[in-house]
């Protein structure tokens, strides 16, 4: 019998071969032109370039998350500064303010999952901890909230910030708040873009780069069973995966008016993909190519 990790490599070796060949959705015109600014500014803005580099040698240093280290931080930070730009061509903003959304947008990619390997030692020790008698309930419930990878990763943004000598006005607040299911403006135009920015493109890229590597990367790393993965798409939105991404797939948890009207097309398409890699997961575990199934089967 095949071990999860030779089934899933299996699957990306396929995907790669036959996904190629299904029409992905494209990007707006403009998206380009700002994706362009933003990979400019990574490496040629000193301050954006110290964060950069600061961020990299803290992943060399602690170890990267699975599909959490500093590549996934460069291609947010790249998106976040292209929906940044978008959003302020829209507003008709200044050139300063636009460069400035776009800046602390990048920043705030860079690093907004700096903290993701803390986290996940730090719960490894909580798991361990016993406590008991008056106020242990209150006092547990702290520690998990302490121990959220955007939390500790805003406090860790700030040390690598120091460690760069750079100051910014909105990254660390975006990175704080780049998990927040009940986040809302706050009225300040340029803060919400920043904040906006970065969540959104930490989520838009659920799409087809998620559906199609990343996430059989985390069934390895985390020997996620294929059986258990095939069963979650089986009960749609009311499944792990599905139902995580139906309000992205619907867009109303998108938070910028960009990512809000093209985010969910990259969303549809991806748990399109992901349900054609579900196919082929199945099939790899016969040892074969079997009967085609109906995507009607996966809701």
């Amino acid at each position: 019998m095949k071990k999860p990790r030779e089934v899933y490599e299996r699957v990306m070796e396929r995907s790669a071969r036959e996904l190629p060949k299904v029409k992905l959705p494209e990007p707006p015109p403009e998206y380009t032109h700002f994706l362009n600014e933003a990979s400019v500014m990574l490496n040629t803005d000193r301050e954006v370039a110290a964060v950069r580099k600061s961020v990299f040698e803290h992943f060399e240093k602690g170890g990267e998350f699975p599909e959490h280290g500093a590549t996934h931080s460069e291609i947010v930070a790249r998106i976040a500064g292209a929906i940044a730009g978008m959003e302020a061509a829209r507003l008709g903003l200044s050139p300063k303010s636009a460069h400035f959304v776009m800046k602390e947008s990048i920043m705030g990619g860079l690093l907004h999952d700096v903290g993701r390997m803390t986290t996940t030692r730090s719960k490894a020790m909580y798991r361990k901890l016993t406590m008991s008698g008056p106020g242990a309930y209150a006092e547990r419930k702290k520690l998990q909230a302490d121990f959220e990878h955007e939390v500790v990763s805003a406090r860790e943004a700030e040390d690598i910030l120091s460690a760069a000598g750079v100051s910014t006005e909105h990254a660390i607040e975006a990175v704080r708040e780049h998990e927040s299911v009940d986040w809302k403006p706050k009225g300040n135009q340029l803060r919400d873009i920043v904040v906006g920015a970065v969540h959104d493109a930490d989520k838009v890229i659920w799409g087809p780069p998620l559906s199609t590597r990343r996430a059989w990367k985390f069934a390895i790393a985390f020997n996620y069973k294929p059986k258990r993965l095939m069963a979650d798409f089986r009960l749609g939105r009311k499944g792990e995966v599905l139902g995580k991404l139906a309000p992205y797939e619907s867009g109303v948890a998108f938070r910028t008016s960009v990512a809000k009207e093209y985010g969910p097309v990259f969303i549809k398409r991806g748990i399109k993909l992901g349900k054609i890699m579900i196919k082929m997961l199945g099939e790899e575990m016969k040892g074969r190519k079997g009967k085609q199934q109906s995507l009607d089967e996966f809701g």
